[in-house]
This record gives C-alpha cells, sequence and structure tokens, in this order.
C-alpha cells in the first residue's frame, strides 16, 4: 500500500488541508478500512478498481469513479476488494462553497458524482491525467484543480 499527503501552496492553505495519494497495489485486497467522523469535505478521483461505503445513510453503496464527498458525522467503513488509486482533495470545513459555490450541508454524508456538478469536457483532461501520473505530478494535477 501507499499512501501520501502533500502540502497545498501557500495562497491555499486556508481552503485545503491537503492532497493525498492512496494506492492499494500489492496488496491482501479484500480489506474494510474505518474512518472517523470528519468536518472535511473531499474531491476524489479513483482511478483503479470500484470500492464500497457503509455509513449512517448507504449500506454497500458503489462509490463514484470521480466525486465529491461531503463531511461525516458519523463513523463509516469502505470496503476494498480489488485495487484502488485515488487521489483526492481534502478541504477544510467551507471551502467547497467559497471555491465552487457548493454549499456543504446538501453534501452532508453523501458522495456526490463530480459528473453532477462539473461539465464533462472540464473532468476529462483531470481524469485521464490523474490516472496516469506519478504520485507529484497527481497531487500538482489536485492543486491545479
Amino acid at each position: 500500500m501507499f499512501y501520501r499527503k502533500f502540502k497545498p501552496c501557500a495562497h491555499l492553505q486556508q481552503l485545503v488541508e491537503c492532497y493525498y495519494i492512496w494506492d492499494t497495489s500489492g496488496d491482501d485486497q479484500k480489506k474494510i478500512y474505518e474512518s472517523p467522523p470528519s468536518g472535511f469535505c473531499s474531491i476524489v478521483f479513483n482511478s483503479g478498481s470500484p470500492y464500497y461505503l457503509d455509513n449512517s445513510k448507504y449500506e454497500r453503496l458503489r462509490v463514484p469513479e470521480q466525486f465529491i464527498a461531503g463531511q461525516a458525522i458519523y463513523s463509516y467503513k469502505l470496503f476494498v476488494s480489488d485495487p484502488v488509486m485515488i487521489s483526492g482533495i481534502v478541504f477544510k470545513p467551507a471551502a467547497l462553497n467559497t471555491l465552487y459555490g457548493i454549499p456543504v450541508y446538501e453534501y452532508t454524508e453523501e458522495r456526490i458524482p463530480l459528473s453532477k456538478v462539473f461539465r464533462a469536457e472540464f473532468l476529462a483532461p483531470y481524469i485521464m491525467d490523474i490516472a496516469n501520473g506519478t504520485p507529484e505530478e497527481r497531487a500538482r494535477l489536485l492543486e491545479h484543480f
């Protein structure tokens, strides 16, 4: 498993907590990852296999490949059975609204496909370049996003 966090540039540090890269290739794949509640929202790109979520609203929800994750006010579990290759932006509370005009309260405990929020022609280059980049390149693409 590979997991690494990257710091945002100075002018985004008030809005972005970090960028992260998580790759489970080479792991024993049938794993359950638990996460505590968090006031953070995120934008996530998964270039690997699908995985599933259990939280207070959903049981075994297939997570979209690219999505916005709202604040988690309860613990949740991720069920991974094949390699995932995740690149994500972790936003500080209220940053999604500040940057994109997205009302955070509508996204609590949700995983909303990015295609419902952003145009396909905007997303397509990011999806392709993130899937093919090194961890450092992926972090730079996330920052540009």
